[in-house]
């Protein structure tokens, strides 16, 4: 009985979560290092980077992309919209890769926080955080996302 309700309030929980922020690409922002030249990144090549297909910026950098945890409602909306999945489906593509090349999944922080300190000590860092995070005065810039 506690599974099926601890089920339902997920499902709850991601339901209202995509009524919040459906369409809304204003519901987070992709940071990267402030040091970092690149100013804008394609829908095409952010999934690409946080499934690690790509593993340089064009200027030679290592890609360090970094993700939220799994039940953060803001990586529901960013894996939804720039993967055009749902999250179990990326955490199976990691299985998979993993089993298959040895390659592990971006290292998930638990809050947006750890997101911003995480790219401020590397420079070839990549994430995304709640737009409704301040930026200022952090060692990070929003990159553009082309559509």
């Amino acid at each position: 009985m506690k599974k099926i309700v601890v089920v339902i309030a997920v499902l709850v929980l991601y339901v209202c979560s995509y009524l919040l922020f459906a369409g809304d690409n204003s519901a987070y922002r992709v940071i990267v290092n402030a040091a970092n030249p690149v100013i804008a990144v394609s829908k095409k090549d952010l999934a690409k980077i946080f499934l690690k297909k790509v593993d340089k910026w064009d200027n030679g950098y290592e890609v360090h992309p970094v993700d939220l945890i799994e039940n953060s409602p803001v990586r529901y909306v960013f894996t939804e919209e720039i993967h055009e999945k749902e999250i179990a489906n990326i955490i199976a593509y990691w299985n998979k890769e993993f089993f298959k090349n040895q390659t592990s999944m971006p290292p998930q922080m638990q809050n947006e926080w750890d997101v911003i300190s995480y790219i401020e000590s590397d420079s070839g860092a990549i994430g995304y955080i709640s737009s409704a995070i301040p930026i200022n005065g952090y060692q990070v810039k929003e990159l553009a996302i082309e559509y």
